[in-house]
């Protein structure tokens, strides 16, 4: 009994919960969609929920799970590697792992960090740009090659 009390609040305790706003603009439509969601950091996961949203992606080292109120749907990394790429790139940024961007972009320091992507990413991408004061996320502005765009903003 004390052992689950303990991982329990080992768990709570070190969980990070970050609250954002994220202004999706897409041009196909000339519109943008405004969300406000929550990020919660694990140890060996990390779970994306929007308000208003009946599901939270979790993303593991090996798995990406959907859950739903009536059921969870279990994909391995490679099946949804899109979201696998968007998912690791924002727990990239918000654990400040260079190693793990280097890998699919380009980084450079200025005011700001820009990502030019890499390979098959650079069909998808254009660029990202974002900047951290401390630990909060000022801004991360996700730039796709088909116009559409993605405003990340930590409340």
């Amino acid at each position: 009994m004390y052992k689950y009390l303990l991982f329990f609040l080992c768990t709570n305790i070190f969980a990070q919960n970050i609250e954002f706003t994220q202004n999706k603009y897409l041009s196909a439509f000339d519109r943008t969609v405004i969300s406000k969601g929550k990020l919660s950091f694990e140890k060996n996961k990390m779970s994306l929920s929007y308000k208003n949203d009946n599901k939270t992606v979790h993303l593991t080292p090996k798995q990406i799970i959907i859950s739903t109120e009536k059921r969870d749907f279990v994909y391995d990394k490679q099946d949804k590697i899109e979201l696998s790429i968007f998912l690791s790139l924002i727990q990239a940024i918000f654990n400040n792992d260079e190693q793990s961007l280097k890998k699919n972009f380009i980084l450079s320091k200025n005011t700001h960090i820009l990502l030019q992507p890499k390979e098959f990413l650079e069909d998808i991408i254009e660029k990202i740009e974002y900047k951290k004061e401390g630990n909060k996320l000022s801004y991360l502005n996700i730039y796709f090659v088909n116009k559409n765009r993605i405003n990340i903003v930590e409340d």
